[in-house]
């Protein structure tokens, strides 16, 4: 009976026994797993794919750009535009307006010595009549010129009852040269024989007229080589 019962207990320690081995063994698989290198995937946030601050970043970066094209696309149509009024307003003025080179005379010295030298329409006629002025009183015009001209200034004795007939009279030495005045009339439809008769006495003192647009000036010509660049 004793020896009957002793061997349960025997097993039961072999048992306890082996079961001690096992829970020795997983938790050495268990302690070995905690101890062994950290894996190589980790487990933070956005590793291996995008996160949240670059797909930021991405979009900041493509409206940039978009903004950026958009702004140079618009800067291009603008100088075109702008080039492309410049022609057409040069094209315009070469049909209304007179231009002349002239050397240096008593005439267009006087004109570009009055005193309002402003763009006012009040300027343009006194200058018109210090023109008239001074070509009746130049020895070399011919006298068909010298009676149209004398005529036309009985009719119109001052600058007010010019206004709205006389759209410019200019004379002022160019920028190359300043022994060369560049004169410039621009009249209405009634004062084209007596236009027609400036030029003639001017032709006369030694004045050369162009005809056609005028060339590109300053401003124009910068415009168009910074389109060059960017375009």
């Amino acid at each position: 009976m004793q020896w009957a019962k002793s061997v349960p207990r025997k097993q039961s320690a072999t048992a306890t026994g082996s079961n001690s081995q096992a829970g020795s063994s997983s938790e050495s698989v268990r302690s070995g797993s905690k101890r062994g290198p950290p894996s190589s995937q980790g487990k933070g946030k956005g590793k291996g794919r995008k996160g949240k601050g670059d797909d930021y970043v991405q979009r900041f970066r493509y409206s940039a750009q978009s903004e950026l094209g958009k702004i140079k696309a618009l800067t291009k149509a603008n100088s075109r535009l702008s080039l492309r009024t410049a022609r057409t307003v040069r094209a315009l003025a070469s049909h209304g307006q007179i231009v002349g080179l002239s050397p240096v005379n008593d005439t267009v010295t006087a004109v570009s010595e009055v005193a309002d030298q402003s763009d006012s329409a009040l300027a343009q006629c006194r200058r018109w009549g210090v023109m008239v002025n001074s070509l009746l009183e130049e020895s070399k015009i011919a006298k068909e010129d010298k009676s149209v001209i004398a005529e036309h200034a009985a009719m119109f004795p001052d600058a007010e009852s010019l206004l709205g007939k006389v759209q410019q009279c200019t004379a002022y030495p160019t920028h190359d040269d300043v022994s060369i005045f560049l004169v410039q009339l621009n009249v209405s439809s009634d004062l084209y024989s007596v236009a027609a008769a400036f030029i003639r006495a001017l032709a006369t003192l030694g004045t050369t007229f162009r005809y056609g647009p005028a060339p590109r000036d300053a401003a124009e010509r910068l415009v168009s080589d910074l389109l060059a660049q960017i375009d």
